[in-house]
């Protein structure tokens, strides 16, 4: 494994299996996932929630993701160890529901005049997030390579693979969570695939807490947003080549499932994404 400080941004190589890389990772940003973990906690403290209880309910979340992808449990798990820290305060922080204010903006070759795909994400986070910032350069075992920009190592927020396939995603408002798998468990997942047939069954998984609206492009140019909830799913395609996403609902079939917590101002964009492209 490689270092390098490139600016503010970190960035991290890494290779050989989930355990191993979840390992060097976890050993590579101990600091970083140590200050998420204080800001965590300093936000249940401002919010008279039960860090405690939190951590207990962890054990709830556990079969989904093992059912679903049990190289991302392992990871998880090594990942403590080499962060020295318990399974549990690792694990917790996949299950916090965030709520970010995030925007996507693909296009294809029939919008660009070189005829190439685009995927752009906006992290739109807390301040400071930006001291979590990770990027890295993984070779997992059998699996395509990738490039992905993380939350210390720990949670893939964006990247993409070497079979041309790309993820990124907005927070939703809705109405259905439960326990399942974490909706920052399924980037991972979609970053293991070898086709856009296999990305998108990752991003639905049927045992979801919740669910981003997942945006999947492949260097072909087929491209969707995967608008999700725990319970429900629906696929938004191009049109003139592009898509354009933000923080709530645009298909009529997930109306149903929008939180009415949702903050009215991110609604803004519904109608605006011809102007963004």
């Amino acid at each position: 494994m490689s270092l390098a400080e490139g600016g503010s941004l970190k960035t991290i190589e890494t290779s050989g299996t989930y355990d191993e890389m979840g390992a060097e990772l976890g050993a590579a940003c101990k600091r970083k996932v140590e200050l998420m973990l204080s800001d965590a906690k300093a936000t249940f403290s401002r919010e008279s929630r039960d860090w405690d209880k939190a951590l207990r309910g962890v054990r709830k979340y556990v079969p989904f993701v093992e059912e679903y992808d049990s190289d991302q449990l392992s990871f998880i798990k090594s990942y403590s160890e080499g962060a020295g820290l318990s399974f549990e305060e690792v694990f917790v922080l996949f299950c916090l529901e965030e709520k970010g204010l995030c925007t996507d903006v693909m296009t294809n070759g029939d919008a660009t005049e070189d005829g190439c795909v685009y995927a752009a994400h906006t992290e739109d986070w807390t301040v400071e997030s930006q001291e979590y910032l990770v990027l890295v350069r993984a070779k997992p075992d059998n699996c395509p390579s990738i490039l992905m920009m993380t939350h210390a190592g720990l949670e893939w927020i964006t990247g993409l693979n070497s079979a041309g396939i790309s993820i990124s995603g907005n927070s939703l408002y809705q109405n259905d969570t439960r326990v399942g798998v974490p909706k920052l468990m399924v980037a991972p997942k979609v970053l293991a695939s070898e086709t856009i047939g296999e990305a998108l069954a990752a991003a639905t998984p049927p045992h979801r807490a919740s669910s981003y609206c997942n945006n999947i492009c492949h260097s072909s140019g087929e491209m969707y947003c995967v608008e999700g909830s725990a319970t429900d799913f629906a696929l938004l395609y191009p049109e003139d080549g592009y898509l354009v996403h933000t923080n709530h609902y645009i298909h009529p079939a997930m109306f149903k499932h929008g939180s009415l917590f949702g903050r009215p101002t991110e609604r803004t964009l519904e109608d605006c994404g011809g102007t963004i492209v």
